[in-house]
């Protein structure tokens, strides 16, 4: 972010709920379909065991 360029935008609102057992379950399942865990640059192959979609695998917040 540059402050010296302020982004012209604000929140108006925010809302907070409950997730139900459904719903977690849908967001807690993935499948893992290759056997490969990094491609040749090293970076996480989708449907592998580093997939981004398991969560962060690194304390690095900029690696992906």
């Amino acid at each position: 972010m540059n402050i010296s360029q302020p982004v012209a935008a604000a929140i108006a609102a925010v809302r907070f709920g409950f997730l139900t057992s459904e719903d977690i379950e849908k967001l807690s399942v993935k499948q893992i379909t290759s056997p490969t865990t990094f491609d040749e640059l090293l970076h996480p192959i989708p449907g592998g065991c580093y997939d981004a979609a398991l969560g962060a695998f690194s304390d690095n917040p900029y690696v992906l």
